[in-house]
């Protein structure tokens, strides 16, 4: 990405700074105040801490013109807000995921310790460890059915394949690049511009959905579909 095409981007990089500054700050409010009595609110929280580290890594790649990779953490910012929204919308689905999580990091260290990759004494304390759960396997609920069942289907199947490209490497995701035959920073710059109203969005999105979930145990309305793709949208949270 050229010096020019940096300056046409800098006013929402800009943005996305001051959108970083006040999510930090606003997640510090949130845990003062929240989920220390309440596990569904716990989960909220690291949740939405989540998006905000991802959302400093975006912010960094974007600023030294990597366009994949930044890609790549959009898809990130993106799963987390589907899980907001799925974990605020039953508190079913919050167990579900503490479950999945929990089954794959149980089936993880299983098929580690088969493989006799640990000492022969950290090996032991895993194993004793282990025969105390529940080794069933839970297969983690697929994007596509969160996304289905918190109204954000249309948003899904129109971004989530193209970040999926990008994250993957897929032709789909070089292939302009491809068909002209020259590896240029053009791309990089196209790439840029289309991911940073979804950046921006999705963490408002975020950020909105925690605050009137804490506060008033509203849940915010999907987003626009055309907004989200076209312009920054900003935080409208009421406490």
């Amino acid at each position: 990405m050229t010096e020019e095409q940096y300056l046409l981007l800098e006013g929402q990089i800009i943005a996305l700074d001051i959108l970083y500054k006040d999510s930090s700050l606003f997640s510090e409010q949130l845990q003062s105040q929240f989920g220390k009595t309440s596990f569904d609110e716990f989960i909220l929280l690291i949740l939405f801490k989540r998006v905000i580290k991802f959302l400093r890594a975006y912010i960094i790649l974007i600023k030294n013109g990597l366009s994949e990779p930044s890609m790549s953490i959009v898809r990130s910012i993106f799963e987390t807000d589907l899980l907001i929204r799925w974990c605020i919308k039953d508190k079913d689905n919050v167990k579900k995921y503490f479950k999945e999580g929990k089954s794959s990091a149980i089936i993880m260290l299983d098929n580690l310790t088969k493989n006799k990759y640990f000492s022969t004494e950290k090996q032991k304390t895993i194993e004793e460890a282990l025969n105390k759960y529940n080794k069933e396997k839970i297969n983690f609920t697929k994007w596509k059915d969160i996304a289905k069942d918190t109204g954000m289907l249309e948003i899904f199947n129109f971004v989530y394949p193209v970040l999926s490209a990008m994250s993957h490497g897929s032709l789909m995701s070089i292939s302009g690049q491809v068909e002209e035959k020259e590896i240029s920073i053009d791309s990089d710059f196209v790439n840029i511009s289309a991911s940073l109203p979804l950046a921006n969005n999705f963490v408002v999105d975020c950020y909105t959905l925690c605050g009137e979930w804490m506060y008033n145990k509203n849940i915010r309305p999907v987003p626009n579909l055309l907004t989200l793709l076209l312009k920054l949208d900003e935080i409208k949270c009421d406490e």
